[in-house]
C-alpha cells in the first residue's frame, strides 16, 4: 500500500519553470503534505479565521509563507542564487529566506499560484509519460528520439 501513496504522491508534484536558469519542484495543493498543512493553519489560525474582522496583514502574510514553503520541495539550476550572485542552494533556511524578504512576494505568489495550476501537473504528467513512451518504444523510423536534437 506504500508504494500506491509514493506514486500518488509523485503525481502531485511538478517541476516549474520560475525564470531562466531556475526551476522550483513544487508540491500540489492537493499533496498531503499541503493537506495536512492547510489542517494545521485552520486550527493555528481559528480565531482570525471566524472572526468577521479582516484578518490582519500580518498574520496573512505568515499564512502566505508557511503555505509556500510547504509547497516548495527543492529547486535547482544557475539562476538559483543570492542577491549577491552567489548560488543559493535549496535548504530550508534559504526557503524561509527568500520567502520571508519583502522584495520577493512576487516569488511566493508565483509558487502558490503554480501549487494550484493543474496544467503545471499536466505537463509535468506528460513529460514523465514522453520520456517512458521513448525508452520503451527506440527509436522510430518517424523522428529522433526523445533528447536527440533535430538535425539542422
Amino acid at each position: 500500500m506504500a508504494g500506491l501513496y509514493a506514486h500518488y504522491e509523485a503525481d502531485l508534484v511538478a517541476d516549474v519553470l520560475m525564470a531562466e536558469g531556475f526551476t522550483v519542484r513544487i508540491r500540489s495543493v492537493h499533496h498531503p503534505k499541503m493537506r495536512a498543512l492547510t489542517q494545521h493553519q485552520l486550527r493555528k489560525y481559528r480565531s482570525y479565521l471566524n472572526s468577521t474582522a479582516p484578518i490582519p496583514h500580518a498574520i496573512e502574510e505568515q499564512m502566505e509563507i508557511e503555505r509556500a514553503e510547504c509547497a516548495i520541495e527543492g529547486w535547482s539550476g544557475e539562476g538559483a542564487v543570492d542577491r549577491e550572485g552567489q548560488p543559493m542552494p535549496f535548504t530550508p533556511e534559504n526557503v524561509r529566506q527568500v520567502l520571508g524578504d519583502p522584495k520577493m512576494v512576487h516569488f511566493r505568489k508565483d509558487v502558490l499560484l503554480a501549487s494550484t495550476s493543474i496544467t503545471a501537473f499536466q505537463r509535468q504528467e506528460l513529460a514523465e509519460l514522453g520520456k517512458a513512451s521513448s525508452l520503451s518504444s527506440g527509436p522510430t523510423s518517424s523522428g529522433p528520439t526523445a533528447g536527440t536534437p533535430p538535425a539542422a
